[in-house]
């Protein structure tokens, strides 16, 4: 439940700074790369935060990446998932609730959410905290419980 440092945030980092296009990220599509894509949508989701899902698909079950932005002040919904999820912080602060921990995180930060572990998280800076979420296997609705 600690912040990780490690290989795998860093590259992921790496990757979502260059250019990101829907033609990149679309998953399970039938159509060539050549084909202009649908744009990639920001939804505001019941749980307070924005959210850009950049792969997840049935096609690819074994895991999900979206992109998730908490405005400054905005507390997310407490609940838990049934698969395992982490949060890079691309940039801004927050403060992030993790079964009995608080943990402040920042920018650069890797947070693992292990299976079945109440979370939630405040945004406590001047800017919108974003993080991006990979969950494994990927998140379905069916996945989340809301403990509100």
């Amino acid at each position: 439940m600690a912040l990780t440092d490690n290989m795998f945030a860093d590259t992921l980092l790496a990757l979502l700074k260059k250019e990101m296009t829907s033609e990149v990220f679309s998953a399970g599509s039938s159509s060539s790369r050549n084909e202009p894509q649908a744009p990639l949508l920001e939804e505001l989701t019941s749980e307070r935060l924005h959210v850009t899902e950049y792969l997840n698909h049935q096609s690819n079950p074994a895991f999900s990446l979206a992109r998730c932005r908490v405005p400054q002040g905005i507390t997310t919904e407490k609940h838990r998932l049934t698969v395992a999820e982490w949060y890079v912080v691309e940039s801004g602060q927050g403060l992030m609730f993790l079964g009995d921990s608080e943990i402040q995180v920042n920018a650069g930060d890797t947070v693992q959410i292990p299976v079945g572990t109440p979370q939630n998280i405040t945004n406590d800076g001047h800017e919108d905290l974003v993080f991006f979420s990979v969950c494994m296997p990927r998140f379905e609705w069916e996945t989340y419980q809301s403990l509100e």
